[in-house]
């Protein structure tokens, strides 16, 4: 089977999995909850088909923000366990040397293109590699498969200006974006995330090292989110020189429904999750959208024959965007898969 897509004949490989993506995004949706998401893209189907290679279904990130007018980017992250030397990389996946590439590599875990179809931009993702070692090669040889040698140098200076007790988890390189060349997310041990609330001086030292210098304001609300019971990470876009550029995410991990935390509710063991959005909208970095959040949280079987799959979706992510002496925004990510 083949349709058309960007003018391109696309072989398609598995009709399935277009059929769950259809799925995972309606049960998302459904009782009045594409107010979250805004107008459906026509194409999105076809651009999550073309996005990861494998076996399995991959990971899905919806990226939706929590004022303004809705809309969704779309993030698909294959896993490396999903790959092995003798992969083949399906005909029209965007990016297949660097699915090669990550095939063969080694302390690496997941793979993600992220297309940023609210601007409508359908057919230049930007690639993101999640790594497990603190080796920066790996992040380097990623770089260099990824078309952006240049950044390779740019990546390791700030690897090498990060806190010892800080985990450079994730790098991505943006082609599509002019003023994002290379951006790193790192997370802080647990000791030093638990620090974080209560020594305002040593986070403001720490984020120095990058070459963010935070204001008062700001110091104290990254201080009042790291208080909360969610891991805290930290989000970089990397100037040439290796430091960090004038603009941050910092973002709270609240875990899946079957994680760390029992559910996504805004009650019980989750109060501070209520807490945490009712700050925000008083900030006016979120309308009460956010209410709406706990009811995106979803599982469902589906049995065909002797087949049987469970579909899930979670919110997992909220993002804040923050200058040193101001916020910018707030984005929730949402996340879905099929095991």
């Amino acid at each position: 089977t083949s349709r058309a897509i960007f003018g391109t004949i696309i072989i398609m490989r598995d009709p399935v999995s277009i059929l769950l993506y259809d799925l995972i995004y309606s049960a998302l949706v459904s009782g009045g909850n594409d107010v979250l998401f805004g107008e459906r893209r026509s194409v999105d189907g076809d651009v999550f088909e073309n996005s990861f290679a494998g076996g399995s279904f991959p990971e899905i990130w919806f990226e939706l923000p929590l004022s303004g007018d809705p809309w969704y980017d779309l993030h698909v992250l294959t896993a490396k366990a999903a790959l092995d030397s003798k992969t083949v990389i399906p005909e029209g996946v965007f990016h297949p040397g660097l699915f090669e590439w990550f095939a063969n590599s080694t302390g690496t875990r997941l793979l993600a293109l992220s297309h940023d179809l609210s601007k409508g931009v359908y057919d230049d993702p930007a690639v993101q590699l999640l790594v497990g070692t603190r080796d920066p090669s790996v992040g380097c040889d990623f770089l260099a498969a990824a078309g952006n040698k240049d950044a390779a140098s740019a990546y390791t200076a700030f690897a090498g200006r990060i806190p010892e007790k800080w985990f450079a988890c994730y790098l991505g390189t943006f082609p599509g974006r002019e003023d994002v060349d290379l951006r790193v997310e790192c997370i802080p041990d647990d000791d030093v995330q638990a620090a974080y609330a209560s020594d305002g001086e040593l986070l403001k030292q720490d984020l120095a090292r990058t070459g963010f210098d935070i204001g008062d304001d700001m110091l104290r609300f990254i201080m009042f989110m790291a208080a909360l019971p969610a891991q805290i990470e930290f989000q970089f876009n990397v100037t040439k020189d290796g430091g960090a550029a004038p603009l941050l995410g910092v973002s709270l991990r609240y875990m899946s429904p079957w994680g760390k935390y029992s559910r996504f509710s805004f009650s019980g063991d989750n109060a501070s999750v209520d807490r945490f959005m009712r700050e925000l909208e008083s900030a006016h970095l979120c309308d009460d959208r956010w209410k709406r959040l706990p009811d995106l949280a979803f599982a469902k079987r589906l049995s065909v024959g002797e087949v049987s799959l469970r579909l899930r979706g979670y919110p997992a992510f909220i993002k804040v965007r923050m200058r040193p002496d101001e916020p910018v925004d707030a984005k929730t990510y949402i996340v879905a898969n099929v095991i």
